[in-house]
């Protein structure tokens, strides 16, 4: 079972019954890991512990996930890590090519997601609205989740609209770099997108993002409270330093985060699973 809703509702309908399959769980981001308030976050935690009695494993997509859910006293011995992994095969479209035409002699930063607090668009308009920079430009690629809200956007900044998911990674391919200023992120995919796609990235230190990005090495890690370090982060970055980065990103890709690994590890749990179904 995936999310929040189907594991609730899939999970009640098991409860009072004495005889049951084998239970997975995956959330794919645990509810009482938003920005909400704490009561919120501790009736989640109750209602996904007690339904965590009859579920035989629980997958969480990522180290912090796991964290915040033995926080919550979800049982460790039903509880693995198995990161989210997509296919090392790009989406290029040859019929349809980008109109967009960049700068070549800025810094062009992409920024790909739904316009809502969760993803942090907000965060960055204000950063950029205080801060300009004459080398650097920011591409958003999305749509509000509210279809009237209107976006004030300062100069450096360009919104691209929706794009068609055949055309992303042509999209991709143009910019230097990608930022993600989540406030939280169950796993964040748009950053092994861009690792696929040889991109260096500029993410928060929220959630999981700490656990893809390794700063230094495939981009930046940046306190998204604290504008003067992603200020200082964007002052010293160079194109070369970023395609190096882009390029180690892909490896750390290749090694963590294809399909093929990730549906290893989830076989692999099955077969344990089912091999202890069978000594019980």
């Amino acid at each position: 079972m995936h999310s929040t809703f189907a594991g609730v509702f899939t999970r009640l309908l098991l409860i009072f019954k004495r005889k049951r399959p084998l239970v997975v769980y995956c959330s794919h981001g645990w509810s009482f890991t938003m920005d909400i308030p704490r009561w919120k976050k501790n009736v989640f935690g109750i209602i996904e512990r007690l339904l965590a009695i009859k579920t035989d494993l629980i997958i969480n997509i990522s180290k912090n996930e796991l964290n915040n859910s033995l926080f919550y006293k979800l049982p460790l011995n039903k509880s693995v890590v198995i990161y989210n992994g997509i296919k090392n095969k790009k989406s290029l479209s040859v019929s349809e090519l980008p109109k967009l035409k960049l700068e070549s002699s800025k810094i062009n930063l992409l920024f790909i997601g739904r316009f809502d607090k969760q993803k942090g668009l907000d965060i960055l308009i204000d950063f950029f609205s205080k801060n300009e920079f004459s080398n650097i430009k920011l591409y958003l690629i999305g749509d509000s989740v509210l279809n009237n809200s209107v976006l004030n956007l300062p100069n450096n900044m360009v919104s691209i609209g929706w794009v068609d998911n055949d055309m992303i990674d042509s999209y991709y391919e143009m910019f230097d770099a990608v930022i993600v200023p989540s406030r939280w992120e169950g796993f964040g995919l748009v950053a092994i997108e861009a690792m696929r796609n040889k991109k260096a990235l500029l993410v928060s230190d929220r959630g999981a993002l700490p656990e893809i990005v390794k700063d230094g090495l495939n981009g930046y890690i940046f306190n998204i409270d604290n504008y003067d370090e992603l200020k200082s982060t964007l002052l010293k970055v160079s194109k070369e330093e970023l395609m190096l980065m882009g390029q180690r990103g892909y490896d750390l890709y290749l090694d963590n985060f294809t399909s093929e690994k990730m549906n290893r590890e989830i076989i692999n749990q099955y077969s344990l699973l089912a091999k202890k179904k069978k000594h019980i």
